[in-house]
């Protein structure tokens, strides 16, 4: 499997690698990596997140089915963007001290009007 994975995160360019069974299991293992990183006791209490920072950041119009795979790990999937400010501003609040990750989803018809830069800035 290692093989496999450094060879996914050559040709892609990426850090590292992995093969999963498809999109949900995927994006599942994401959520875990995001809220545990590396600490063996944090992995062993997954999906009990109390006291793990484990708020995913989406934006609100790239929510879709395979959204509540991120449940699984144990996060909590935190929406932001409306018509009532800009949608950095609204970024910019929804972070805070839970905040394990942002999911930055590219979504054919529903564009976020942040560029994945700005979302990262």
């Amino acid at each position: 499997m290692k093989l496999r994975g450094k060879a996914i995160s050559g040709y892609t360019g990426a850090e590292s690698g992995l093969v999963v069974a498809g999109a949900g299991a995927g994006l599942l293992l994401q959520a875990a990596a995001c809220i545990t990183g590396v600490d063996q006791n944090l992995i062993d209490q997954l999906p009990d997140t109390d006291g793990i920072p484990n708020e995913i950041l989406i934006y609100k119009d790239h929510l879709t089915n395979y959204t509540r795979c991120y449940r699984g790990a144990g996060a909590k999937v935190v929406t932001y963007g409306d018509e009532a400010g800009t949608p950095h501003k609204q970024l910019e609040a929804a972070l805070g001290p839970k905040t394990a990750a942002l999911a930055y989803v590219f979504h054919p018809w529903n564009s976020c009007p942040l560029t994945l830069e700005q979302a990262v800035e």
